[in-house]
């Protein structure tokens, strides 16, 4: 607040290995009771939720349901990490779209986060551009690479490709 920024992101930190449905349950609970006094206490503020260990969406999604109404929450994708999560990338965009106001771009090998520039890894960015240009309210977007110089290779590419929101 004091740094007048207008949104914050925050990690799911969800345990994706304890697969008990009380855990999940009280996960949802717990996470939307919490959000909505935060939007509470702070009303110049908008909150992301992004994914990070997710095996899937399905929860995340779940959550950003509980929340419609809320026009200062929403999701957060990570495209690099929904990619190493072990499940296509297709559903993400399905089961989130509705939700995501914020997206983080970066590159990597499938398996690790390895904060790529665009254009340089294994990720799908044909995929990730039909997706982009589907969206009715498009969100905010940042490159989340490690140097100047990796963003600069990633606008490059985006802008050659005519990758979203490059178009």
């Amino acid at each position: 607040k004091r740094m007048g920024l207008k949104a914050v992101i925050f990690h799911t930190n969800y345990i994706v290995n304890f697969l008990l449905q009380s855990y999940i349950d009280t996960w949802l609970q717990r996470n939307e009771e919490y959000w909505r006094k935060i939007l509470e206490e702070y009303p110049d503020q908008m909150i992301y939720i992004e994914n990070m260990f997710d095996e899937a969406p399905i929860l995340l999604r779940q959550l950003a349901r509980n929340m419609e109404g809320q026009e200062r929450f929403g999701v957060c994708l990570d495209v690099a990490h929904a990619f190493i999560s072990g499940s296509p990338i297709e559903p993400w965009f399905t089961a989130l779209k509705p939700y995501i106001k914020h997206v983080h771009l970066n590159d990597n090998d499938g398996r690790e986060d390895l904060h790529l520039p665009v254009g340089s890894g294994s990720f799908d960015w044909e995929e990730f551009n039909q997706w982009g240009r589907s969206i009715e309210k498009k969100p905010s977007f940042l490159i989340e690479v490690r140097t100047f110089e990796d963003l600069q290779r990633s606008v490059q590419y985006m802008e050659e490709h005519k990758i979203f929101p490059f178009i």
